[in-house]
């Protein structure tokens, strides 16, 4: 029993329920403990923090503080983590029987004043909403439902006195049990079926007067186990309870867990018919059953199942909630509770369902001491991520608790800003809450009566593209942006007032823009839907041309090797490495066929390509002769620049002879309308040169001087350090290395980020391509 208690208590410690405050101050760069990151791709993401008001923990940095100051500390953190690539909140507003907001059920949270029942002077609620909106951050109202109190001195009487007159809870306090050994609390007694009712009304009065995007719970239902000071277990006092509402239920444990089960279900019930919109969350316990006998994840800890009476897969099998979030809290190598482990647990226990993962990060165990040393490196948590990303079933992260992030422990909030969470993200769409087509439902004379954007389409990678809503018959509009790629839709600025969005985007496709307007408090899905198709191409577009093919072998050598068979695969792995860099290629053949020389002008010019580039290699009479050369037009002045650079480029990568750069008379340079260039590689009759053109080896060094000097051209950055096909945040900073600048200059700053989007992409690295040069 010794060992149990211990564990709950260690375990217990690890839920959201803290009982410390943390001030959080500017994050400040951790030089102790550098972090290995790797770039995300992620479209579609939660990115979550918990925002704990409870013992003033996330906010307020005080209680004692104006409201001036307490509206200043929430703006200055989401600013913050707007600022890393967090897309959502959820905001602790019911914590101890109490609120954030008026109420006609709960009193004012001591958390604001110092004193429960005093009113703040305004509502915290609707500001940290409509910050958050402002800031395009998904807002989840979290609720601790059934816990009234953990303070050992707290006074029942007082704080019914203190309750609203219109509060059924003021009439009937036997509904609150005290629940006491070496901890005490004080809780709602939910086996009392009025006092469970009670708690569904607290609930839907946030719903039903604010616009939020979800209700967010976690496991405090029934609370934690209580010890007496023998060790011995406490039971919770629902005795009579039991007696009374028991029904057919022989066994209090099952009872019990059925008294939460129809609490969830008759909340979904009424959230749904009253804003069917509004996201169902749950953040239980991280470990449901120990036993796989009994279909658990083969771990060694205290359960929710048994010792909290939660039963989370009745809540996803039920499909009572759209997202759940169990608590893993512990680290990848963490015998007792195997992080990945439970990762792939609640994996399989969401496939197929219409319930979203996110896991809940322990962000507070970073640094934090303990005897799980993995919390001392910060890699533990970015793998955990890491291996987040690599289950398709796992939809994103929320970390506990903001003020952990904030306080860039091990430079973890720096890894998220900078990589991980660079790139921004939409939260992951649920199809089952946004009907595609869905019309409105109850008449509106909401309208849009014009849905534009400042950019015709097609335009490139990374180009800003800002789009604006006009609505008519609205006082209060709310505007939603989604996009989808073929794909399905992704919501990309969640309803807000703000009009206007700007994209700026990442890959090429053809789009749907989609804005949607409703009402502010509509039940509608939305009133008014209008949609913009869009075309994005690469930052620019080149003809690639293997020459010759098919039935024309080109050069060939006094062993018969065709020449046609060394140009296709050079030009294949130059439009590779163009393509990684975000450039569109087009060939004119990706097989072994003829093409005539009238078709390939032809292909190029319908494509309105910006360069033209026909890879070849030589043959000559006398074997000694030997080298590189390229051609331009003799009236093209950018074919010869883009030829001196593809040349300059070929030298430097291969060391070959310069045959240099000149003017050819040939029909694909004479014919096409863009700057056009023909490459000889080396020459077929050369032993020697013949020997190299062969293999691999050479044609990939060939390749990456023609691509090279292609994107020297564009001023494109060709480094890939890692040769990993990818330019990104590592690239960059060898680059930067390379021309003697580094974080902090006015160099990097400018070119690292050109439009202050929080994301260095293709489009950055181009400016400071041209920058550095």
């Amino acid at each position: 029993m010794k060992t149990l208690r211990k564990l709950v208590s260690a375990i217990m410690a690890t839920t959201l329920f803290f009982t410390s405050a943390i001030n959080v101050t500017a994050a400040q760069p951790n030089t102790t403990n550098d972090v290995k990151v790797a770039t995300s791709t992620a479209n579609s993401e939660f990115r979550g923090a918990w925002f704990s008001t409870v013992y003033n923990r996330d906010w307020l940095s005080s209680a004692s503080i104006g409201v001036q100051q307490q509206k200043n500390d929430y703006i200055n953190k989401v600013d913050k983590l707007k600022a890393a690539g967090f897309n959502s909140v959820i905001f602790q507003i019911r914590s101890m029987g109490d609120g954030l907001y008026p109420s006609k059920y709960v009193t004012w949270s001591k958390y604001l004043t110092g004193t429960a029942g005093n009113n703040p002077g305004y509502d915290p609620l609707a500001f940290a909403l409509q910050e958050a909106q402002k800031r395009d951050l998904e807002f989840h109202a979290w609720f601790n439902p059934f816990r009234i109190s953990a303070d050992p001195n707290f006074n029942v009487n007082d704080y019914i006195s203190k309750l609203p007159s219109s509060s059924p809870l003021k009439q009937h306090p036997e509904w609150i049990v005290k629940y006491s050994g070496t901890s005490t609390y004080h809780w709602l007694n939910l086996g009392i079926p009025e006092a469970r009712q009670y708690v569904i009304d607290t609930i839907m009065e946030v719903v039903e007067n604010y616009d939020i995007d979800g209700i967010h719970m976690d496991d405090y239902f029934y609370p934690y186990p209580v010890y007496a000071a023998n060790d011995s277990k406490v039971d919770f006092p629902d005795n009579e309870a039991f007696t009374k509402y028991k029904g057919s239920f022989t066994n209090k444990a099952d009872w019990r867990r059925n008294n939460v089960n129809t609490f969830v279900k008759e909340l979904a019930a009424k959230i749904r018919a009253k804003k069917p919109s509004v996201k169902i969350g749950i953040s239980p316990f991280g470990i449901w059953k120990n036993s796989k006998n009994e279909g658990g994840a083969g771990t060694n800890g205290i359960s929710s199942y048994y010792d909290l009476y939660v039963d989370s897969k009745a809540f996803i099998n039920n499909e009572w909630i759209d997202y759940i979030v169990p608590q893993i809290y512990w680290s990848m190598s963490y015998s007792i509770a195997d992080y990945d482990v439970l990762v792939d647990w609640w994996s399989q226990q969401v496939a197929g369902k219409n319930v979203q993962l996110y896991i809940g990060q322990a962000a507070y165990k970073i640094n934090a001491g303990g005897s799980d040393t993995a919390w001392t490196n910060s890699q533990e948590i970015i793998n955990q991520i890491k291996y987040n990303r690599k289950n398709s079933n796992v939809k994103g992260s929320v970390f506990y608790s903001a003020s952990d992030i904030l306080a860039n422990k091990l430079g973890v909030y720096d890894a998220l800003k900078n990589d991980l969470y660079k790139s921004p993200a939409s939260t992951p769409q649920m199809p089952w809450k946004q009907p595609a087509n869905e019309g409105p439902k109850v008449p509106t004379n909401v309208k849009i009566s014009s849905f534009t954007a400042d950019k015709v389409t097609p335009q490139k990678l990374n180009t800003i593209i800002n789009f604006n809503g006009v609505v008519t018959g609205a006082k209060n509009p709310q505007y939603r942006y989604s996009i989808n790629d073929g794909s399905g839709w992704q919501v990309l600025q969640g309803y807000s007032s703000n009009s206007a969005f700007k994209w700026i985007p990442n890959a090429k496709g053809n789009y749907k823009i989609r804005l949607e307007v409703r009402e502010k408090g509509s039940p509608n899905q939305y009133d008014d839907m209008k949609e913009i198709y869009y075309v994005i191409k690469g930052l620019y577009s080149v003809t690639i041309d293997p020459g010759h093919g098919g039935s024309d072998m080109g050069a060939i050598s006094m062993y018969n090797d065709y020449e046609k068979h060394i140009n296709l695969p050079i030009a294949l792995t130059v439009r590779d490495i163009l393509e990684s860099r975000g450039l569109d290629v087009h060939m004119t053949r990706v097989g072994d066929e003829y093409v005539t020389l009238e078709d390939r002008v032809k292909f190029a010019n319908s494509l309105k390509t910006d360069i033209f580039v026909s890879i070849h290699n030589n043959s000559f009479s006398k074997e000694e002769v030997n080298g590189i050369e390229s051609f331009y037009f003799k009236s093209s002045v950018k074919g010869k620049e883009l030829a001196e650079k593809v040349q300059k480029s070929l030298i430097e990568q291969t060391n070959a002879n310069n045959r240099g750069a000149k003017v050819g008379d040939y029909y694909v340079l004479r014919h096409t309308n863009m700057p056009a260039i023909l490459i000889e590689g080396g020459f077929l009759s050369n032993k020697a040169e013949l020997a190299k053109l062969k293999t691999k080896a050479y044609q990939d060094k060939l390749s990456y001087a023609i691509a090279y000097g292609i994107l020297d051209y564009f001023n494109v950055n060709r480094e890939d350090v890692n040769r990993d096909s990818k330019i990104d945040l590592k690239d960059l900073a060898a680059v930067s290395a390379k021309y003697n600048t580094k974080r902090g200059d006015s160099s990097w700053s400018n070119a690292s980020d050109v439009n202050n989007d929080n994301v260095v992409d293709l489009y950055d690295l181009v400016l400071i391509s041209k920058q550095m040069k």
